[in-house]
C-alpha cells in the first residue's frame, strides 16, 4: 500500500505541473507574466522526482534477492517497470517506455489493462504506430461506450450518475454551486490544486456537478456530452 500511495502521489504532483505549464503558456500567449507559474511548475515537477525516487526505493525493497520463476514478485517487479516506463517519457525516450510497459504487463495480471491503456497513450503521444491488436482495442471501447456511457461511473469512492446533460457526484444536495467553464484561467487553476479531478475529466465528458475540497462547481464543458445508445438525449 505504501508503494501504491507514492505511485498515487507522484502521479497527482505530474499532473498539477502539467497544468502549471498549461497556465504559464496560456500567460504567455496573452503577453501576460509567467514566470509565477513556470516556479509552480518546477515545483510540482521536483515533487514529482522526489516522489518517484521514494516509490522506486520502496518498491526495491519488496524485491526479493534471485528470486525468480513463480518466486518472484510480478507484481512489485511491474511496478518498477511502470516507474521507469514514466521516466523514459519524460525523456521523449518513448520507444523504450513501450517496451518497458510491454513487459511489465505480460508479467502481471493486475497490471495488464493499465499497461496496456498507457502504452495506447504514450503511442499516440510521439506519434507511433499502433498495432492492430491496440487499434482493436480502441474499437471495443468506442463501441462498449455507445451503450455504456450514460451508466453510473464509480469514480475515487463516488458514484456520478448522469441526468439531463450532466453528472451529478451522488452526494450533492442542493448546495450551492460555483460556476466555472472548461476553457477558463480558473478551470485550469482549479485542476493544478486538485489533479485529483483529472479522473473525473478524463471518464467523463460534457457538464459536470463536483466538489473539489469544500466548495461544489458547476463545470461548464465546452462540447456537451456524447448521446448514448441506451439514453439518446437530446445534447441541444
Amino acid at each position: 500500500m505504501k508503494g501504491e500511495i507514492l505511485d498515487r502521489d507522484t502521479m497527482l504532483a505530474g499532473l498539477s505541473a502539467e497544468k502549471a505549464e498549461e497556465m504559464a503558456e496560456q500567460l504567455q500567449q496573452r503577453g501576460e507574466d509567467p514566470a509565477p507559474w513556470q516556479a509552480k511548475a518546477a515545483e510540482a515537477r521536483a515533487r514529482e522526482t522526489e516522489l518517484s525516487t521514494q516509490a522506486k526505493a520502496h518498491w526495491k525493497t519488496l524485491v526479493v534477492p534471485g528470486a525468480t520463476g513463480s518466486d518472484e514478485d510480478t507484481y512489485v517487479t511491474s511496478r518498477l517497470l511502470r516507474i521507469e516506463a514514466a521516466e523514459l517519457r519524460t525523456q521523449d525516450r518513448y520507444d523504450e517506455a513501450v517496451v518497458a510497459l510491454e513487459q511489465g504487463r505480460w508479467m502481471s495480471n493486475e497490471f495488464w489493462n493499465f499497461a496496456t491503456a498507457t502504452m495506447i497513450e504514450y503511442k499516440q503521444e510521439a506519434g507511433l504506430p499502433l498495432a492492430v491488436t491496440e487499434l482493436r482495442y480502441i474499437e471495443r471501447d468506442e463501441a462498449q461506450l455507445e451503450y455504456t456511457r450514460h451508466m453510473p461511473q464509480p469514480i475515487a469512492g463516488h458514484l456520478y450518475r448522469f441526468f439531463e446533460g450532466t453528472w451529478i457526484r451522488d452526494d450533492y444536495r442542493k448546495e450551492s454551486l460555483t460556476p466555472i467553464q472548461q476553457d477558463s484561467d480558473e478551470a485550469i487553476i482549479l485542476q493544478y490544486e486538485h489533479p485529483e479531478l483529472a479522473r473525473v475529466f478524463s471518464r467523463l465528458d460534457g457538464n459536470l456537478i463536483v466538489k473539489a475540497g469544500d466548495t461544489w462547481y458547476d463545470f461548464r464543458a465546452t462540447e456537451p456530452s456524447k448521446p448514448s445508445k441506451l439514453n439518446p438525449y437530446d445534447p441541444a
